[in-house]
């Protein structure tokens, strides 16, 4: 019986490489967060660059960053979630509201972080 494939692990200073990608992408969102009205995602995002960035300072397993990356990728799952966010400001007209010109690159970097949080998951080179 053949032993069962195990990918190699990722080397840690990739590892650091990644999670300090992930902390440049959470600053960004986080930033544009605070530049709309609500708090609500901000805090939440905030949150994880205020643990990704103890991280980096004090050293991590890759138990430690599995655990970062699900908070991050938390807020994407399911009805209401931040998946679903979108800012708006108000219309024109009274009582009308349109999206927010910030949302186009909400969506690039709410992509980008998921893809960062994604990576510190994933065992072998992504």
């Amino acid at each position: 019986m053949d032993a069962p494939l195990i990918p190699p692990a990722v080397p840690l200073e990739r590892r650091r490489d990644q999670l300090a990608a992930l902390i440049a992408a959470l600053g960004e969102l986080a930033d544009l967060l605070n530049s709309v009205p609500g708090r609500r995602w901000a805090v939440h995002f905030e949150a994880c660059l205020d643990r990704a960035r103890i991280l980096q300072r004090d050293g991590f397993t890759q138990e430690d960053l599995n655990a970062l990356s699900g908070s991050v990728r938390y807020a994407y799952g399911g009805m209401g979630s931040f998946s679903d966010y979108v800012p708006v400001e108000e219309g024109p007209e009274a009582g009308t509201w349109i999206a927010s010109e910030v949302n186009d690159r909400l969506t690039e970097l709410s992509g980008r972080v998921w893809r960062l949080a994604l990576d510190l998951m994933v065992v072998g080179d992504r």
